[in-house]
């Protein structure tokens, strides 16, 4: 237990490490025992996705599509009656105008046409495509996407941050960026909000956690899915903090009167309510063909990204080895719309130790009394147990407590106990045995290691009954008999003698020849050992008269 309690709270890097890893691998499994056992598909969801899958790349042309086509999407989305559009994608670099292309490529090859350069001028507006999708979004709410990076570098314009840190909150736990992939100038035009894409795997590679906010130099960029719901709540966004050992650090972020709980780098549990595609999914292509109902995206945030494998938006996630990285958003937004996430507060430590001590002590102090049969029942049952009650637990309050050193404790101690019962015990039951074996039944052996008491082969004063027996006559019967025929006579004699003896408890002292001596009252004690001498005594001589 106290290993335990020491393991939980140990700041030692590697070990760290090891337990971070385990107690990864046991949420993942409680993760998917729930998705398995509480299967869900929402078809009334506030979130939709719009996905560019591979169906809609087959129909209307490979990827990278002209972006006046993802401003006719925004267009029918609108139309519609979408609220927000926020997109799982970047816009970093200018589409360069494919009247551009064609001019450069006549002055290259020296073809000059007056006429054709007056007319490839008046339609030259009809392809700046950053311009018309830049123009679809004065009527409606979009947000777009931008990527930071820990590299230093910036590509477009400069987004303004959400928040900007002031002198006392720069010391919070917040991720800090060094680099950005913004948005282009054309697009930037139209001044719309803009929230981060990037998603960061654990030490093993699992998405598990977002960050809800990122900081860049002294201001902070909200996530595509927190800043699509402050957008459609219309809502100003708050940090709540706390003083824990003189240092302040960042426990949540208020979004009207829903604190969203985080850990100290202002990230989320991933609320995962299902694997992939629980969220109502549409093609872009319908979108785009009007094959849509038109209540599908009324009143509704959605989510354009996609699920296409060439395109590599694929993620890794705790609960799925393949999850399109646009359903992770919308999970977050769906939580923070449902104020649904699992959080673990700063005073869950002290929680955890209190529930190894208590559950330790519990263990340590039942298990030595229980039989092999019980310990191993402990071992099956204990880990479902636990895993089962924190499932629990998570579901009615949302706290997440780590289980795995209070799971791993549970078995060891039940495990020592039974190892121990199976060597010491083995160890004691042969070693009565060999003293009296020979000497009492069975059930004497047992009930001797039951009672716990020590037994020696040392005298000791008790009122006992002692039975002599022996054969009328053995002397002259056995003149008249060979070797063999007097081996045969006497185990006929005293096979059924000490069944009869055993039967009514005694211990057989010792065979002489013909004699067999023996003895009730040890080394258990008999109240009754009179009683069963005397009747021992009786079937003895009724035995010897059914087989003369």
């Amino acid at each position: 237990m106290a290993l335990a309690v020491w393991l939980q709270v140990t700041s030692i890097p590697a070990i760290q490490l090891v337990l971070s890893r385990l107690e990864s691998i046991v949420y993942d499994m409680q993760e998917h025992a729930h998705v398995l056992t509480h299967p869900k598909k929402l078809n009334n969801s506030s979130i939709v996705i719009v996905d560019i899958d591979d169906i809609s790349l087959e129909k209307e042309g490979r990827w990278p599509w002209p972006r006046a086509k993802l401003g006719l999407l925004v267009t029918q989305l609108q139309r519609l009656g979408a609220v927000v559009i926020a997109f799982d994608m970047i816009f970093p670099q200018e589409e360069r105008n494919i009247i551009d292309i064609v001019e450069a490529e006549m002055a290259k090859q020296h073809l000059q046409d007056t006429q054709l350069n007056v007319t490839l001028q008046k339609i030259h507006p009809f392809f700046n495509n950053d311009a018309i999708f830049a123009g679809t979004m004065h009527n409606i709410d979009i947000v777009l996407g931008i990527s930071f990076s820990r590299q230093k570098g910036i590509i477009g314009i400069i987004p303004s941050p959400l928040l900007t840190l002031k002198s006392t909150d720069k010391n919070l736990g917040f991720f800090s960026m060094n680099g950005l992939v913004g948005i282009n100038p054309i697009i930037a035009t139209a001044e719309k909000n803009v929230g981060f894409i990037n998603v960061f795997p654990d030490n093993d590679g699992i998405i598990r956690r977002v960050p809800l906010l990122l900081r860049y130099q002294d201001g902070l960029y909200p996530s595509l899915a927190l800043e699509a719901v402050r957008v459609y709540l219309l809502s100003n966004i708050k940090l709540v903090t706390a003083d824990y050992g003189g240092g302040s650090r960042i426990e949540g972020v208020q979004l009207n009167d829903y604190v969203i709980p985080t850990d100290s780098h202002a990230q989320v549990i991933i609320p995962f309510i299902g694997q992939s595609y629980t969220y109502p999914y549409f093609s872009a292509t319908d979108v785009l063909n009007n094959k849509i109902p038109q209540s599908a995206f009324a009143g509704k945030i959605v989510f354009v990204g996609t699920s296409a494998i060439g395109l590599g938006d694929v993620k890794a996630t705790a609960i799925q080895g393949a999850f399109p990285g646009v359903e992770i958003h919308a999970t977050i937004a769906d939580g923070i719309l449902k104020k649904m996430f699992p959080y673990k507060p700063a005073w869950a430590v002290g929680a955890e130790v209190f529930l190894i001590v208590v559950l330790g002590m519990l263990l340590a102090l039942s298990c030595p009394h229980f039989g092999p049969r019980i310990l191993t029942l402990i071992i099956l049952i204990m880990p479902i147990t636990i895993l089962f009650l924190n499932n629990l637990l998570k579901e009615k309050t949302g706290l997440l407590l780590e289980f795995f050193v209070p799971m791993a404790l549970s078995l060891s101690i039940a495990l020592l106990n039974l190892v121990y019962g199976y060597i010491f015990e083995s160890r004691r039951r042969d070693h009565l045995k060999a003293m009296f074996g020979q000497y009492v039944p069975e059930k004497h052996i047992d009930a001797m290691l039951k009672s716990g008491a020590n037994y020696e082969l040392s005298g000791e004063d008790r009122e006992m009954s002692v039975l002599f027996a022996d054969i009328r006559d053995f002397t002259a019967i056995s003149e008249q008999m060979t070797a063999m025929q007097l081996k045969n006579y006497l185990n006929t004699y005293l096979s059924p003698m000490t069944e009869i003896i055993f039967k009514y408890q005694g211990t057989i002292d010792k065979y002489v020849g013909d004699l067999i001596m023996a003895f009730w009252g040890a080394p258990l004690p008999d109240k009754l050992h009179i009683r069963h001498a005397m009747n021992a005594a009786l079937d003895m001589q009724n035995e010897i008269k059914k087989n003369k």
